[in-house]
């Protein structure tokens, strides 16, 4: 990378994009820890006139540590053939990747409400999750799985609400060109033709921070920063760049 700002090691992929091949040889955990959003807020002093406050309810930072009693079966992805799952309150969602390629999960969790433990959406044995909040949520993460791994996977949902949940082969991701922007956590297929981007970011909140994989032709990479930036980055395009965060970003390729 050519900025100064916080840089994590690159990771490593088998094969190259845009053939996507193989899947990529990601470990759990890659990926910054984002921290659930609290409502808590404190009760006032009590004074002669005041009534007795009304409880106020706390967000755990918990995160499921077992896969959820609800299975639901999403079926087979395969290249060009998607699966979805549907369903309400929290799950372990099950699928069968057809072929050598990464998957895609694109989340919507929009009407899914506040509770005492946060929303999230994780799996077996990650430590961090793909991603998490006090209520509400919806993006697209790219799956960690390794090369050679077994084609039986899944997903874990912690959920108070309807979700829905798609996944799909990196490779059927539209190609994008030109600048590109956005709020919140996705997955891009750059297809310009350079070999650098302008990124810019801005956090949605103090807890908030950024993170960029990208899996390029010949190159794959993993940069974060917790501060808002404006930074010309080495992108050697056409490539996959996912992106996680909950603030708003831009990408801008570059010659």
């Amino acid at each position: 990378m050519t900025s100064s700002r916080t840089r994590r090691p690159a990771l490593a992929l088998a094969a190259s994009v845009p053939v996507l091949l193989l899947v990529t040889a990601c470990g759990p955990g890659d990926a910054p820890d984002q921290t659930a959003t609290a409502s808590t807020s404190a009760a006032p002093a009590p004074t002669p006139e005041a009534a007795t406050p009304t409880p106020s309810v706390t967000v755990d930072s918990g995160r499921p540590t077992a896969a959820p009693g609800q299975v639901v079966t999403a079926g087979v992805v395969a290249e060009g053939v998607p699966a979805q799952a549907t369903g309400v309150g929290s799950a372990a969602v099950t699928y069968t990747r057809g072929g050598e390629f990464a998957v895609v999960i694109a989340l919507d969790c929009a009407s899914c409400t506040a509770g005492t433990v946060p929303t999230v959406l994780t799996g077996p044995g990650r430590m961090t999750p793909y991603d998490e909040g006090a209520g509400p949520l919806a993006g697209s993460y790219l799956m960690d799985v390794f090369e050679g791994s077994a084609p039986e996977q899944s997903v874990w949902l912690q959920a108070d609400g309807p979700w829905s949940l798609r996944f799909e082969s990196w490779n059927d991701l539209p190609s994008t060109t030109g600048p590109q922007s956005g709020t919140g956590s996705t997955v891009l297929r750059l297809a310009d033709e350079g070999a650098h981007a302008e990124v810019t970011w801005a956090p949605a909140g103090p807890d908030d921070d950024f993170s960029g994989r990208f899996f390029g032709v010949g190159d794959q990479s993993l940069f974060g920063d917790d501060e808002a930036f404006t930074e010309v980055v080495d992108l050697p395009m056409p490539g996959i760049f996912a992106i996680r965060t909950d603030g708003a970003w831009t990408v801008t390729p570059q010659p």
